[in-house]
Formats: structure tokens, C-alpha cells, sequence
């Protein structure tokens, strides 16, 4: 843990997580496990967490994440931790919030399909300018598609509404 919270040795621990398989490296990687909130709004641990990408690592790691979410995307390292939905370990996070979160969750992520029109069109103004980059990504070739369709199905509303007003 001390390697972790150092300048320099973080980025040996990185390495490791990257290159060596887990099986090798379980005393490392086990110490995390009930310190990735605290890790994560660390400037050194948050770039460590960030590597975790083995399966197992990331189901523990990904329950105590979602654990704190709200306050980890708020923190000025941990939401950095949070924001990696362009990567498969994010889309675990947003699958497990739909699968495990009430209504009121779902809500919140359905927020697209749930706003006013005029809410709608401000949110998708916004996430247009980062098309081109989510279509570099697989999960992100999803919200891709998503957002095109409902582009188009404002673009639509807005040319009949257009039509009626003639």
C-alpha cells in the first residue's frame, strides 16, 4: 500500500498489474480489496485502480465502487475512477446499477428516455460532440447508436412541428 500511495512506485505497482498475470501477483492485488474507495480518491491509487482489468479483480473491485459511486464521482481522483465508461469495466458498473438498482436508479440512467424534449435536446447537444470519439470504443459504439437514434427522432418531431406551424 505504501507503493501505491508513492510518487514513483506506483507506477512499478501499474506495471505489474498490467504485465504479470494475476495468479502471480494476488498478494498485490488482494490488499486492495477493501481499500478501492480509499484508493481511489488517492492521486497515486486511482491510476493503480484503474488497471485492475483482470475479471475477478474487477467483480470486487467494481462492488466496492459501486458502494460509493455518488461520492467517488464528486472527488477529484475518484471520479476519474468512475468516468472509465468508455471500457468494459464501466459498462460492468452501469449493467450492475440496472440490474440491482431500484426504480429510482433506473430512472436516473433512463434519464434520455425519461426527460422533457427540451431537456432531451440540451443533454444531446452536449453528448454530440463526443460521438466521433465513443465510436473509437465497442461499449461506446452503443450509446452511439442510442443517441443517433434519438437525434434523428427529435429531428423528425422538430420538421413536423414545423410543418403544422406553415
Amino acid at each position: 500500500m505504501r507503493c501505491v500511495r508513492d510518487q514513483n512506485d506506483n507506477h512499478v505497482i501499474q506495471k505489474c498489474i498490467e504485465c504479470v498475470p494475476e495468479e502471480f501477483i494476488q498478494f498485490i492485488v488482494t490488499t486492495f480489496f477493501d481499500q478501492v474507495v480509499t484508493l481511489s480518491t488517492h492521486p497515486y491509487g486511482c491510476q493503480v485502480i484503474q488497471h485492475c482489468t483482470d475479471p475477478k479483480t474487477q467483480n470486487k473491485v467494481m462492488d466496492e465502487i459501486l458502494g460509493s459511486v455518488s461520492m467517488l464521482a464528486q472527488d477529484q481522483y475518484g471520479n476519474y475512477v468512475v468516468q472509465m465508461s468508455q471500457q468494459k469495466f464501466a459498462s460492468n458498473a452501469v449493467e450492475k446499477c440496472l440490474t440491482f438498482g431500484g426504480p429510482a436508479e433506473r430512472l436516473l440512467l433512463k434519464v434520455l428516455e425519461t426527460c422533457e424534449e427540451q431537456q432531451r435536446e440540451r443533454i444531446l447537444s452536449r453528448i454530440k460532440v463526443h460521438l466521433n470519439t465513443l465510436k473509437k470504443y465497442t461499449y461506446g459504439k452503443h450509446i452511439v447508436a442510442r443517441v443517433e437514434k434519438l437525434v434523428a427522432a427529435g429531428e423528425r418531431r422538430m420538421a413536423v412541428q414545423t410543418q403544422l406551424a406553415a
